[in-house]
């Protein structure tokens, strides 16, 4: 169990089966030790209409679900919720369809390719570009998502950081809620498809001219190329532009 008997969450959460398979996993943009820390320091404040908004961006069930949840952490016990929830709420917590994107595992990466473990290393390339583009996620129509989730990220740091040294100001709460509702403008959007990130290191102009039946082809034709005898990813790039 990925949850202690006061609902903080202890690990990772449990990881859905559909976000897994060979060769291929889902990332973070919100790193999960930032999701796990912000959960935690809200229940930690007891913040529980902070909590309840937060449950329901993220699409933690139904209202009767929540509200067990969260009658569960004011009795400081978690486990009468019973495994299935507890199970449900730790996954949920933790693999936000609306805050990853496919790609590669670590061991299937080509060289060039970004590396995206670590908390953060994916969503700091974020604040270098615009609403229309960021590396390595492709847009339109992910840039404004992954922009929004970024600034959000910024909030739930600070409020991490404010509530590890006693109790955030009025202020600080209200920044959290406000980053939360954020959130909720692009909690309705399904995981961000593989061929729509820029695993290959494509220059950004070629990139995102290209369709998604176009970087659909380049994933295809990069990877079923011999591992010793890889093609350059523009001159791929330009020649897919080229016959299509």
């Amino acid at each position: 169990m990925s949850l202690d008997e006061k609902g903080n969450q202890t690990d990772r959460g449990q990881k859905p089966e559909k976000h897994s398979g060979q060769g291929n996993t889902a990332h973070h943009m919100i790193s999960q030790d930032t999701l796990r820390k912000v959960w935690n320091a809200m229940n930690g404040l007891e913040a529980r209409e902070h909590q309840q908004r937060y449950l329901e961006v993220i699409g933690f069930g139904s209202h009767g679900d929540i509200d067990r949840v969260l009658a569960a952490a004011d009795a400081q016990t978690v486990l009468q919720m019973g495994q299935l929830t507890r199970d449900q709420l730790d996954s949920s917590l933790s693999w936000q369809d609306f805050n990853l994107f496919q790609g590669p595992a670590n061991q299937f990466r080509p060289p060039h390719s970004p590396d995206p473990k670590g908390p953060g290393e994916i969503v700091k390339f974020f604040e270098k570009w615009n609403v229309t583009f960021d590396f390595p996620i492709v847009g339109p129509p992910h840039g404004r998502r992954a922009k929004t989730l970024f600034d959000a990220s910024l909030v739930y740091r600070q409020f991490i950081e404010a509530a590890s040294k006693g109790s955030p100001s009025r202020n600080e709460m209200l920044r959290l809620r406000e980053a939360i509702e954020s959130v909720s403008s692009v909690s309705h959007l399904p995981i961000i498809p593989r061929h729509d990130v820029n695993w290959f290191a494509v220059s950004q102009p070629l990139f995102v001219i290209m369709s998604p039946k176009q970087r659909q082809e380049l994933m295809r034709q990069y990877h079923d190329a011999p591992r010793d005898a890889k093609p350059d990813a523009n001159d791929l790039a330009r020649q897919i532009i080229k016959s299509t």
